[in-house]
């Protein structure tokens, strides 16, 4: 019998990944209204600077990092703008250098699925924060690459 191959995108599949950054979004509005930033053009010009980097076929946390402090750059005065990007710094740091949360049953799961099929993870994110996940997640065991 032939083997077969299963390709995951991690994110979202194997763990949590969307509600980290909606609570990012929050928080960072939050640093954003306490700077007195009119949201509605503050998160208009955030979606247009992430966009941009999708553009480029970057994703990832670091990207939507950098435009958050990009807005920041633009709408806030200099002192304001380093202020509220050690803010929004050390909220991402908080949020995205955790271990993932795996989703349960996944590893269970996967070990099953090991034992038939080669298993790989496909992904659009940045490398070095996607092979952080994988080892931090405690499945990289499962996987062939």
């Amino acid at each position: 019998m032939k083997k077969l191959t299963f390709i995951f995108d991690a994110d979202d599949t194997l763990w949590e990944n969307q509600a980290l950054f909606n609570e990012f979004s929050q928080r960072w509005c939050a640093i954003a209204a306490g700077y007195g930033l009119c949201l509605d053009q503050a998160m208009s010009m955030l979606k247009r600077y992430d966009e941009q980097c999708y553009k480029q076929h970057r994703f990832g946390n670091i990207y939507y990092l950098g435009s958050m402090i990009r807005v920041f750059q633009e709408l806030l005065t200099s002192g304001e703008a380093k202020k509220a990007e050690f803010e929004i710094r050390v909220v991402h740091d908080e949020i995205f250098l955790s271990p993932p949360v795996v989703y349960p049953g996944t590893s269970e799961a996967l070990e099953e699925l090991s034992d038939c099929a080669d298993l790989f993870i496909l992904t659009k994110g940045d490398p070095a924060t996607q092979r952080r996940k994988i080892e931090q997640s405690g499945l990289e065991k499962w996987f062939n690459g």
